[in-house]
């Protein structure tokens, strides 16, 4: 029998120019479901219509601007995330919601006891939310091949129920973490290949070049980092987007600075940084937070490993 789960949002129509669309998808993706086709319509002098076909089933948009009233909503056969309200109103923040229900069902992945030995510190399921929707928002999911180095944060299952990547792969040395993702697997039938992999050994050949997309939230030391990039580097294409975690307060500066200089001697290009953009439940010794770095390469990028020093797990 197949769960029928049912959303419905009522909010005010916005005075400011509001990226419709963007928000519809990101409802769709952060709620893991395949966006299949997406039409809207535009009225003059304003208001819309919009419909999102989904794979399990539909997203519609309905506006009155005349009586300060929009109306979304959504219709899906698969479970829902357990955190799916709070993702909702993360999404549509900018709005004034008069409304809110969600009738079916949920599905909760319990993750194991963080390991300290591995520097495991879980982020807040709203920041797996905000990573998903930076990855759509730079056209990062569609048709790619996607590694997760290290997934404490259950990342690639969010990835896997959108349906977009083309391949999910994680490379974990915790075979809790490994574990969890292959049950939740196996019962949403997603499509995750897993591999226990310590990053301080060399990369498999098998592994090499393969990905589009890479994410890393390595231990942060300046000997983790560049040994998680370095990895990522071996093991992605040419124009791949790399993605990787730092965190530091702002009274040790001195730590970023070590790896800005890291990213510039081994040639990666920052295309976007975003501090505080991570959140954690635990780590107090940088506030619970950290930056987010978009890497891309370069012709100069070369990575040079004998450059590190240092611990690697920051316990060392």
């Amino acid at each position: 029998m197949v769960a029928l789960n049912h959303i419905t949002i009522k909010t005010n129509f916005p005075g400011q120019a509001i990226d419709w669309e963007k928000i519809c998808h990101n409802l769709a993706i952060n709620l893991g479901m395949t966006v299949v086709d997406s039409k809207f319509h535009y009225f003059k002098p304003r208001g819309l219509t919009g419909f999102l076909l989904l794979a399990e089933s539909h997203l519609a948009l309905h506006t009155w601007p005349e009586q300060n009233l929009s109306l979304f909503e959504i219709t899906s056969c698969k479970k829902l995330p357990q955190d799916a309200e709070k993702q909702i109103r993360q999404i549509i923040k900018d709005f004034e919601i008069r409304g809110l229900k969600i009738e079916g069902e949920t599905s909760f992945v319990e993750r194991p006891k963080p390991k300290r030995e591995f520097d495991q510190f879980y982020a807040t399921a709203e920041t797996v939310s905000k990573r998903v929707a930076k990855f759509s928002e730079r056209d990062n999911l569609k048709g790619h091949r996607f590694l997760f180095l290290g997934d404490d944060d259950l990342d690639s299952i969010a990835i896997a129920r959108t349906g977009l990547t083309s391949e999910v792969t994680v490379l974990d040395i915790d075979n809790d973490i490994l574990g969890v993702i292959q049950k939740t697997s196996h019962l949403e039938n997603l499509k995750i290949n897993l591999q226990k992999y310590d990053a301080k050994l060399p990369l498999p050949n098998n592994y090499q070049e393969q990905f589009d997309v890479a994410f890393s939230d390595p231990p942060y030391t300046p000997q983790g980092f560049g040994t998680f990039l370095a990895r990522l580097d071996k093991a992605t294409t040419k124009e791949a987007t790399i993605y990787m975690c730092y965190g530091y307060t702002q009274k040790e500066l001195w730590r970023p600075l070590k790896i800005q200089k890291l990213l510039s001697d081994w040639g990666f290009f920052i295309s976007e940084k975003i501090e505080d953009f991570n959140e954690y439940t635990g780590a107090k010794s940088i506030s619970n937070k950290s930056a987010l770095y978009i890497l891309k390469k370069t012709p100069q990028t070369k990575v040079n490993e004998k450059l590190l020093t240092g611990g690697f797990y920051t316990n060392d």
